[in-house]
């Protein structure tokens, strides 16, 4: 699954900013929207490699 976002500025001084985020399937179907505080998110790093795999294998 793939994401994009875009970021929502903290509204008051006690509050996270945080991002509205869309995950995707390989070929570009949304599979959800979710909106997240931006401690919950990781930036992607160089030396990573992305990978596919089947959604069903990881339904619980």
């Amino acid at each position: 699954m793939a994401t994009k976002g875009e970021h929502h500025a903290a509204p008051a001084p006690t509050i996270e900013p945080g991002y509205s985020v869309e995950v995707f399937n390989a070929i570009g179907e949304t599979l959800a929207v979710l909106t997240l505080p931006e401690s919950h998110l990781e930036s992607l790093r160089r030396d990573e490699i992305l990978s596919v795999r089947s959604l069903a294998s990881h339904a619980a």
